[in-house]
């Protein structure tokens, strides 16, 4: 299911039922929206970054035949495939969200990176073209939060407190992940979670 004020999908957010935005809290409704009001000053001040669409990837895609670029199409394609096969999972192949859309590209980032990463050191020419794919990547991939920007808007998530449905740090971490997915790295957010209930 999914949730029409957010537009994410149901999800399993406390291991003994499956929910969505709207009755995961003791309000009933949707929890980015109840933490959007919360902290309307925040998020209305926050600049909002546009997402790619699939329309704009297969434009891009054209481009780069045109210019004959073969490095940047494997890499579109690849981003354009895994969103093809995301939406068919998610029942609508005929209309691909921008939302899954983004997913697919921080996947195909995620395994990039695990590809620069695990490179060994020798195999100079392999590092090169797996870097060359990650800043093709990132010219779609949303701009990620930096740690100030997080710290912030944690601390603005947990001050909406029981209101959705944050009753200690584990469902602290759980929203906060899910609000902040794919906006900022899972470890920082975690890591900032954990100061904050220290303090």
């Amino acid at each position: 299911m999914i949730c029409d004020k957010c537009a994410y999908g149901s999800v399993d957010i406390f291991g003994d039922r499956n929910c969505n935005y709207y009755n995961i809290n003791p309000s009933g409704k949707c929890v980015q929206e109840i933490i959007k009001q919360e902290n309307k000053e925040y998020f209305e001040n926050r600049e909002e970054v546009k997402k790619m669409t699939f329309k704009q990837l297969q434009e891009e895609l054209v481009n780069s035949m045109k210019s004959k670029d073969k490095v940047r199409k494997a890499v579109i394609s690849d981003i354009m495939s895994t969103a093809k096969n995301m939406a068919i999972e998610a029942g609508c192949k005929d209309d691909i969200k921008d939302e899954i859309v983004e997913k697919a590209i921080l996947k195909v980032k995620k395994t990039c990176q695990e590809q620069i990463d695990t490179c060994p050191a020798d195999r100079i020419d392999t590092l090169n073209n797996y870097k060359a794919n990650m800043i093709i990547i990132n010219e779609f991939a949303p701009k990620m939060m930096n740690e100030n920007e997080v710290q912030e808007a944690v601390s603005e998530i947990l001050s909406a407190g029981p209101d959705i449905g944050i009753t200690n740090i584990g469902s602290a971490m759980k929203i906060c992940n899910l609000h902040l997915k794919g906006k900022a790295d899972g470890k920082m957010i975690s890591t900032i979670v954990k100061e904050i209930f220290k303090a």
